[in-house]
């Protein structure tokens, strides 16, 4: 991919774009800090992001527009540390 998404100590996520070494936006993305992200590329070639933040969430997030797409809450008080997208469709 071209672009690099950081999770940034706010809870909110920057996007760049590395091959032309620009920013391209922030958003808002966790309540609390985030510890996983994971990015898919579509067959379409569609971003999408996927992150897990001490707040027991995951969110699914349009890449570059920084739309919340979904949104799973864990009640368990264990934190989400690590994410995975399974591309091999199993």
């Amino acid at each position: 991919s071209k672009y690099l998404a950081i999770a940034l100590t706010n809870f909110s996520i920057a996007i760049f774009d590395i091959e032309n070494r620009i920013f391209i936006k922030t958003f808002s993305a966790h309540d609390q800090y985030m510890h996983t992200l994971e990015e898919l590329i579509d067959k379409n070639g569609y971003f999408y992001l996927l992150t897990g933040s001490t707040d027991r969430t995951i969110k699914l997030w349009d890449y570059l527009n920084g739309i919340l797409l979904k949104r799973l809450v864990f009640t368990t008080q264990t934190p989400i540390f690590l994410l995975s997208f399974n591309n091999s469709g199993t």
